[in-house]
């Protein structure tokens, strides 16, 4: 996955509490910058763990990382992003 996509990190354990508000608003905004400079569609936004899903882990079954963990909700934060540019 490294030679064909963009990372974003956030610090934090997701899997004990959500992520504070700010950070998941500069976090969008980051996303935000990186979908209009590499045409990338909001749907093409991924967590970590979908990543290992990809390529055939699993995470509920301990072979990957829960990233970003279970009290990120990747739905909502791609409801944070821009559709399609």
């Amino acid at each position: 996955m490294n030679r064909r996509s963009v990372g974003v990190c956030l610090v934090g354990n997701f899997d004990l509490a959500p992520p504070p508000e700010k950070q998941l608003q500069a976090t969008a905004r980051i996303v935000s910058w990186a979908m209009r400079e590499f045409k990338i569609p909001r749907e093409r936004v991924i967590g970590h763990r979908d990543a290992g899903l990809m390529v055939g882990l699993d995470w509920t079954k301990g072979q990957y990382k829960s990233c970003p963990g279970r009290y990120f909700s990747l739905e909502a934060f791609r409801e944070m992003l821009p559709p399609f540019l």
